[in-house]
């Protein structure tokens, strides 16, 4: 037998060349796919990493418009708050003018002849001094716009209003 191997021995070492080479192939092959699954996979996980940055890129543009509505907000609270405060000032300045002046005329009535059936007549109905005081001072600690409707529905609409510019800018996104 080892004859036989010997002279054929061009015939099995081309036949051994021909199995190296198969291998050798096959091998590059598989080498090959798994190259291009880890490059598949490095694009994949760049195009998520990217997705992420733009995610985070709109969620902090969006978080920045909603401050901002919500400082326009909170801005135009503290604006009315102090023109509230405002006009109460300006009521309790306009009282105690109106009450000096009735004092240096020298009365708080008004002059009102009975008229028939014994009412006053033309009394305009007024608060005296304390009980000015006292409405004043419940407007200053309540608010005047408990006691407005006016009040109630610039608060809402003010509130709407913040909703509507923070919807209009998820909007435009």
């Amino acid at each position: 037998m080892w004859l036989l191997l010997l002279r054929n021995w061009k015939l099995l070492a081309g036949l051994l060349l021909a199995a190296g080479l198969a291998a050798a192939g096959w091998h590059y092959r598989q080498v090959l796919a798994e190259r291009d699954v880890a490059a598949q996979r490095a694009e994949m996980a760049e195009r998520v990493a990217a997705g992420e940055k733009a995610a985070r890129v709109k969620e902090q543009e969006t978080a920045r418009s909603d401050n901002a509505a919500a400082e326009a907000y909170q801005e135009g609270l503290e604006n009315g708050k102090v023109e509230l405060q405002g006009a109460v000032a300006r009521l309790r300045a306009q009282l105690r003018m109106r009450d000096q002046q009735l004092a240096a005329a020298g009365s708080y009535l008004p002059d009102a002849s009975a008229g028939a059936g014994g009412r006053d007549g033309e009394a305009s109905a007024e608060f005296s001094g304390a009980q000015r005081e006292k409405l004043a001072a419940a407007l200053e600690r309540f608010g005047v716009e408990q006691y407005s409707i006016a009040g109630d529905a610039n608060k809402a609409a003010g509130r709407l209003n913040a909703c509507q510019v923070i919807l209009n800018s998820d909007r435009a996104r």
